[in-house]
């Protein structure tokens, strides 16, 4: 064993500060789990700007006049078809149309991550942060939720809030009290 002396730890002070930083530095075993937790938030944003687009369009569209729904499904297949294609017309005149294909498009891209998320398990705790964010942002459309009568989602509710810095449901304590 050497003994430690000045000069020693000075040279090895200086051996650390010349080695390279992707040397010394240990990758995180979650950056895959945290970089997908990243573009799950992203496309939730989508998600959510299609979704509002959608209300936004739904308010604009016109319906076809001189035929009411009632009377297209009375009147046959030419009066349905008639029907749903001035229906089509009217989506697509409104924004409707595209608005409802972004948002599915953002739903599959979601669906596939989430799965992709909660088939990993987290070793750290940005990693747990990325799945609490896609809970919250997928289950649960941005705001932390209690399934009550099951103790297992208060636990859920209060792990999400605590990871994500988000307020616990209004009901949460009073459930729990009563519950236990």
């Amino acid at each position: 064993m050497k003994t430690m002396t000045r000069r020693l730890g000075l040279q090895i002070l200086a051996g650390a500060a010349a080695a390279p930083a992707a040397a010394t530095s240990v990758a995180n075993p979650d950056a895959e789990l945290i970089e997908l937790g990243r573009q799950f938030v992203a496309i939730s944003l989508i998600r959510d700007a299609a979704e509002d687009e959608a209300r936004r369009s739904i308010a604009r569209r016109s319906y076809p006049s001189g035929i009411s729904y009632e009377e297209a499904r009375l009147g046959g297949d030419e009066a349905r078809k008639a029907y749903d294609a001035a229906i089509a017309d009217a989506d697509e005149q409104s924004g409707l149309a595209a608005a409802q294909e972004a948002f599915d498009d953002a739903m599959d891209e979601l669906r596939a991550l989430y799965v992709r998320m909660i088939s990993m398990r987290p070793t750290t705790m940005e990693g747990l942060k990325a799945v609490a964010s896609a809970v919250f942002h997928f289950q649960w459309d941005g705001k932390v939720e209690n399934i009550e009568g099951s103790i297992e989602g208060a636990a859920l509710a209060v792990l999400v809030a605590g990871l994500l810095d988000k307020p616990l449901p209004d009901d949460l304590p009073d459930w729990a009290a009563a519950w236990i």
